[in-house]
């Protein structure tokens, strides 16, 4: 790989005219009412560009793991889904809070550590307070993650539906990420069994 299409951040990265950016509110920290969730992502990065990619998830205190895998990426760069599997082990419990880890490691990587790392939060609630509707006004809903998949999923079966690419616009633009509203949204991941 050429020194300039290098990104300076990240030198053993690929340079990328968008960084990777997680769907998620300007806290990083959503809630959620489903034992399993799903996040979303703007990956500018092919499966060429990375060796390795990770999620997880652990229980507060980063003590132990609730959920670990490896995935490959779709072939096209875009907003890209990664779901925690439906188990009771990898359960979420209510009122408990999560960190979750997104981890890149690039093909010009020359050491054992990611070379791009991302984390947040997230809190399983008990029930989605009835004040929500389907439809997402702003960055401040209560359960931001589950709104974002919902919303996610609606556009990706229906992707002409110009209403749902507008709430998909106004939702970006909420949490300052206006400039990723064009990006194409791809779906899941796959995961590594």
């Amino acid at each position: 790989m050429p020194g300039g299409d290098l990104d300076p951040t990240n030198p053993n990265c690929k340079k990328t005219s968008q960084p990777l950016t997680a769907i998620v509110p300007a806290n990083s920290q959503g809630k959620i009412t489903s034992e399993r969730f799903t996040l979303w992502f703007y990956v500018p990065y092919t499966p060429e560009d990375i060796t390795s990619a990770e999620f997880s998830i652990l229980n507060r205190d980063e003590t132990e793991y609730v959920y670990q895998t490896l995935f490959t990426l779709p072939k096209t760069p875009g907003i890209v889904s990664i779901s925690l599997p439906l188990s009771a082990k990898n359960s979420l419990e209510t009122g408990k809070f999560y960190r979750w880890y997104l981890k890149f490691k690039c093909k010009g990587s020359k050491t054992n550590t990611p070379d791009i790392e991302m984390d947040g939060w997230v809190q399983r609630i008990l029930s989605k307070p009835s004040s929500i509707t389907n439809q997402i006004n702003t960055a401040t809903s209560d359960v931001w993650y589950d709104d974002v998949n919902n919303l996610a999923n609606r556009i990706l079966a229906f992707p002409q539906d110009t209403k749902l690419k507008q709430e998909w616009t106004d939702l970006l633009k909420s949490v300052g990420l206006s400039h990723l509203a064009q990006e194409p949204l791809i779906g899941p991941v796959i995961i590594f069994k």
